[in-house]
């Protein structure tokens, strides 16, 4: 097989605030990093960019690629169809494939801009792809990957299996831009952007989740059979990792760290005595983690951890109909339960499902200020039209009831549904004075610089239009009035506010210089940074 001059490239909306992680931490997708690994395994001259963690995208060298990879999240995904579309003009002679999370669920949208779609897992298929396509090979029978016909209708292989050993030992030299800050960069990306970022690894010990939650894709994604990579593997990427980025700050990509309990005693055993406790860990799991001493005492002896848990329903309705395997009690039980240890903890919510009322959001607000939580997370309701007509997939929201199709707002952040109960402005404008009520009364914690405030005042005022003669008096929707099908509209009127950008960093500022928590978070970052 010829070897190929390929480019990756992860594109980032920065344009708009819909997510806050990227203007906290330079961090890339996991995913790059197995997908750069393979590519290079097989011999092909790889570049790979991700705009999140630094890259800036050297069109010269993308407009000389054999093929150009792009993935995408969903949020940017219309910087990626640009791009693509931008490729198509200069580079007409390249392969266009896009995959990631975006493409996995919406792959007949990215094949209006692309050559080929590779869904879910991509390393196996990438790689079988571009094999056949340098053979003359027949494409329709890689797992995986989907593609337009002689016909112009839109094909879509049966999934491809999950790889069953985990080996990659992630190397942040493998994407441009991904590397150590120096104090003039922290400063010139704070005069950029307002506040100051700083590098985050990233690294996984595990894929998949056994679990079947009925809103959550990762048993389409990465499959419900839990895989494990070797722990001394992991050591190894955590070293490299924190190493080159001279950070102390480590996220793990996997759905539960410590799914398989063994592997996840050794894995912690290795760090705290590689690291003496001198490192911040972040990563998901289960609430009932809580509830095994000897796990909770080797986090807190592995290093400074942060714990993101799923509550998501506080309804037992909804906690049955999304099979969450969990019950109020079991909730309040287990977040008291954390409370004993030395750890920093997260709780998930998800509102607007049909159960929920306005109240949903107050409720779980007095939940994580009850147990003193670090920090909480939340989303609207969230799902893709088509996905069951196109995959086969379940959707928890039917067509007819999404608002828009503007995947930019596709991020959890923003309500993209007709709720039964409640109006969707109501939901938004609850979800934005919770966030900011969580700051001011937990004084405890750090205040965590929240841009999408500057979006959220023009999206409620969208969603007022939208949701205008849909709801009774009392709230509750009228879905006879509803378009029977769902209607398409790509791109949404909505900017963002600049003032309220601004009052937003004003607040970050001002409201942790009062803040005791707040210097000793600041000071820990300038002394891992050096």
């Amino acid at each position: 097989m010829r070897k190929l001059k390929i480019v990756v490239i992860s594109p980032h909306e920065d344009r708009i605030p819909v997510q806050a992680a990227s203007y906290r931490a330079f961090m890339p997708s996991y995913g790059l990093f197995p997908i750069v690994s393979a590519l290079k395994g097989a011999g092909h001259g790889v570049r790979a960019y991700c705009e999140a963690s630094g890259s800036k995208v050297d069109w010269r060298v993308v407009d000389s690629a054999d093929a150009v990879c792009l993935s995408l999240l969903s949020f940017s995904s219309h910087k990626g169809y640009e791009y693509a579309d931008r490729i198509r003009r200069h580079n007409p002679d390249a392969t266009i494939i896009i995959g990631g999370a975006h493409a996995s669920v919406l792959p007949e949208d990215c094949l209006r801009h692309c050559d080929y779609v590779v869904r879910n897992e991509g390393e196996a298929a990438l790689l079988a792809l571009l094999n056949a396509l340098e053979n003359h090979g027949d494409t329709a029978r890689i797992g995986g990957v989907s593609f337009i016909d002689e016909n112009g209708l839109a094909v879509h292989n049966s999934s491809a299996g999950f790889i069953d050993k985990l080996t990659c030992v992630a190397d942040p030299r493998d994407i441009l831009g991904y590397a150590a800050r120096t104090p003039c960069s922290y400063f010139l990306d704070m005069i950029k952007r307002g506040v100051f970022r700083f590098n985050c690894a990233i690294v996984q010990s595990s894929r998949g989740c056994p679990f079947a939650c009925k809103f959550c894709f990762v048993k389409y994604e990465s499959g419900q059979e839990y895989r494990v990579k070797d722990p001394k593997l992991v050591l190894e990427e955590i070293e490299q990792s924190v190493s080159l980025l001279k950070t102390r700050y480590v996220f793990f990509a996997d759905n539960d760290l410590v799914g398989n309990r063994s592997q996840a005693l050794e894995l912690l055993r290795l760090i705290e005595q590689r690291f003496h406790g001198d490192i911040d860990l972040c990563f998901f799991t289960r609430i009932f983690t809580a509830m095994d001493d000897e796990m909770m005492r080797a986090i807190e002896r592995a290093g400074r951890a942060c714990l993101i848990v799923g509550v998501e329903f506080l309804e037992e309705s909804a906690l049955d109909v999304f099979n969450k395997k969990q019950t109020l009690r079991d909730i309040d039980e287990c977040l008291d339960r954390f409370g004993r240890y030395n750890i920093k903890l997260q709780p998930l919510f998800v509102f607007g499902t049909d159960t929920d009322d306005i109240n949903c959001v107050e409720k779980a607000l007095a939940l994580v200020l009850k147990h003193k939580c670090y920090n909480w997370g939340f989303s609207s309701l969230f799902d893709f039209p088509s996905r069951e007509k196109v995959l086969g997939q379940p959707q928890v929201i039917s067509d007819h009831r999404f608002i828009h199709s503007d995947w930019r707002f596709y991020t959890g952040n923003f309500v993209i549904h007709y709720p039964a109960r409640m109006r969707p402005s109501e939901l938004q404008r609850e979800m934005a004075s919770a966030q900011r009520r969580f700051y001011r009364l937990n004084k405890e914690a750090f205040h965590h610089y929240y841009p999408l405030h500057a979006t959220y005042v023009p999206y409620i005022e969208f969603l007022e239009k939208a949701e205008e003669g849909l709801y009774n008096n009392d709230g509750t929707l009228r879905e006879d009035l509803l378009p029977s099908k769902h209607m398409e509209t790509p791109r949404i009127d909505v900017s963002f506010s600049r003032t309220v950008l601004w009052k937003e960093i004003a607040s970050y500022y001002f409201v942790n210089m009062t803040r005791i928590q707040s210097w000793k978070y600041l000071l820990s970052l300038r002394n891992k940074a050096t």
